[in-house]
């Protein structure tokens, strides 16, 4: 079986965990492409070109989105906007690179022979080490290049519903009448025997003898880097890495991962949320240092961060009990009634008597008042039939899961990262600037979770020791 075979005891001994290291707040943009050097990083966004060294991004070039970057001898190579740039060791920016006119860049590649290869939508460019200009590949039909890569003297070129491979000197196409997802060429490592090409839906596994198309279904394919053994995958559901069956990939990183790079012992990975290093914890390490993500603390985290939140099930049980019982309640309705009566007479007479007048007056008044409160009391049956109420607390109670899921899984994502940064704090000496690095993002996690639970994470913690 070809994706069966067992992986030697010596690399076994040295796999692990990834323990991703998150750098500080990532430059705007979507990133695009990321270059790795021993002391910074060179970052491509859809808004220009960053570098991060001391701890910060700087902003290097904004002239619309970066395509692509690629590392050559002296320079980084940029396709942003529709130009190349060429940014050489110790300018203080990048300078336009002529081409043909017209000439829109989309993709660059360095091979092993410092050749500096650009895909444009004419055609494909080339560059000598000691040439002074580029020229037009005429190894290629005429016709746009979408993407190029390079490994060792071979270069791989994507062209609409074809893969084409060469030495520059000569192109043959080696993939021919692929749907769209299937030639977009956006990696290149070797594996075994051949090479593994990513593309948008998967990747391809090449050898002299034969093309094989494997599709392990992990969303939009962006990227692959090799370290070692294991290869890497970037897509829109994480980063996920190969070992022994290309099929059934482990899934390392749930950001979604838009591109790879690769610096000494580390996996430089650009995703939606930032740039982190991913680096592996020996399984010795995990065996000899204690953690404390036992199954009392997570659990207890949970209930922390759901009451804090208002996502606890206590409040939807006791509106579904509520519910259940208004069919037997009445509806009860009170009137009140106030009824005031006034009443006054008044009598005039007058006589004549022995030649004397007398006025006779007489009044009289009254004042009468009731008051009047009456209590009604109406069950609609009914209502044990029409289970509206009902209804609407379970469509709340799916809404309430999920949002509850949504806040489990990240919890369980900072909570988990947090685990292995103290794991690798402790589990070798550090040099000083990684040590203070990984203190820092124990800190940054711990405060998320404390977000989350309304500080009672950092109490709870105080509280156990």
């Amino acid at each position: 079986m070809l994706f069966q075979e067992p992986m030697l005891p010596l690399v076994i001994t040295w796999l692990g965990l990834l323990s991703p290291i998150w750098l500080t707040a990532a430059p705007p943009g979507v990133p695009t492409s990321v270059i790795a050097e021993d002391d910074a990083l060179v970052l491509g966004t859809t808004r220009g070109l960053y570098r991060y060294e001391g701890g910060v991004w700087s902003l290097v070039m904004a002239r619309g989105e970066v395509r692509d970057l690629a590392r050559g001898a002296a320079a980084i190579w940029i396709a942003s906007g529709r130009q190349l740039y060429a940014w050489s060791d110790g300018s203080h920016e990048p300078r336009v690179v002529p081409l043909a006119a017209g000439a829109r860049v989309r993709g660059l590649a360095v091979d092993h022979d410092e050749r500096v290869w650009v895909a444009t939508d004419v055609g494909l460019f080339v560059r000598d080490l000691d040439a002074s200009a580029f020229r037009r590949s005429l190894a290629l039909p005429p016709g746009e290049v979408s993407h190029v890569r390079a490994h060792a003297r071979e270069v791989w070129v994507a062209r609409e519903g074809s893969l084409w491979t060469g030495d520059g000197a000569e192109f043959e196409p080696r993939i021919r009448g692929v749907s769209e997802g299937w030639w977009e060429l956006n990696g290149l490592v070797s594996w075994r025997d051949g090479v593994l090409l990513s593309v948008p839906n998967g990747f391809w596994y090449v050898t002299p003898d034969v093309a094989e198309r494997l599709d392990p279904n992990l969303g939009v394919i962006r990227g692959v880097v090799r370290k070692g053994s294991s290869v890497y995958l970037a897509s829109d559901r994480g980063v996920y890495s190969l070992e022994r069956d290309l099929l059934h990939p482990k899934l390392e990183l749930t950001s979604r991962a838009h591109t790879f790079a690769r610096r000494s012992g580390d996996v430089v990975v650009a995703t939606s949320e930032g740039v982190a290093l991913l680096r592996a914890v020996p399984l010795n390490a995990l065996a000899s240092s204690p953690t404390r993500s036992d199954r009392a603390e997570i659990v207890r985290l949970h209930r922390l961060a759901l009451a804090y939140q208002g996502l606890s099930p206590i409040r939807l049980r006791q509106a579904e009990s509520r519910a259940r019982k208004s069919a037997y309640l009445p509806e009860v309705s009170a009137r009140f009634g106030l009824a005031r009566d006034r009443s006054r007479d008044a009598d005039h007479d007058q006589t004549f008597s022995s030649g004397e007048t007398r006025q006779l007056f007489d009044t009289s008044s009254a004042n009468d008042s009731a008051i009047d409160l009456d209590f009604e009391f109406s069950w609609d049956l009914g209502e044990l039939r029409r289970p509206d109420d009902l209804l609407a607390i379970s469509r709340e109670r799916r809404q309430l899961i999920e949002l509850r899921d949504q806040v489990l899984e990240r919890i369980n994502r900072v909570y988990f990262e947090r685990e292995r940064v103290l794991l690798q704090l402790g589990a070798a000496s550090l040099d000083p600037p990684h040590e203070v690095e990984l203190k820092l993002r124990a800190t940054e996690l711990t405060a998320s979770l404390d977000a989350w639970t309304g500080g009672a994470f950092s109490r709870d913690q105080g509280d156990e020791q």
